[in-house]
């Protein structure tokens, strides 16, 4: 259905566009996914970007250590965004993430699992022309953990 919004396109309602929106419907109908946030819990954020778009789901641990989502998010890219580096989308989805609750995640430790191993080496990237080097100062005022996955 995204394609629909593009500019100039023509609106072709197909078989897939009707399917995406019974499936939203099913899940707007559905229990809650999201959990309330515990602003005592550390944070753990999983990330994960393509040629496509990128996409984060943020979680805490319950009293049985089960992880359950508290925000999820992401964006298709556009066409000025699809030359930009992995490392920078990645990271992209990692402040995403931080900005939702970054009033109290000052205070806590983040986890952060990608796939992505060039965000195990942030604090090593020294290169002007790399966003990376804003994030690492955003990055500054947090403690974060980071795991590939």
């Amino acid at each position: 259905m995204r394609q629909l919004l593009k500019k100039d396109v023509i609106f072709k309602w197909t078989p897939e566009c009707d399917r995406e929106l019974q499936y939203i419907k099913s899940v707007l109908r559905s229990d809650t996914v999201l959990q309330p946030v515990d602003i005592n819990k550390d944070v753990f954020i999983f990330t994960d970007a393509s040629e496509k778009g990128f996409s984060f789901c943020t979680v805490q641990r319950d009293e049985m250590w089960l992880l359950h989502p508290i925000a999820f998010g992401g964006q298709a890219l556009t066409k000025a965004q699809k030359i930009i580096f992995a490392l920078d989308l990645e990271l992209t989805a990692v402040a995403v993430a931080i900005k939702n609750y970054d009033y109290w995640l000052v205070h806590r430790k983040i986890y952060l699992a990608t796939d992505n191993v060039g965000v195990l080496h942030l604090k090593k990237i020294e290169t002007s022309k790399s966003e990376a080097k804003t994030f690492n100062q955003l990055f500054t005022a947090i403690r974060y953990q980071c795991k590939v996955h």
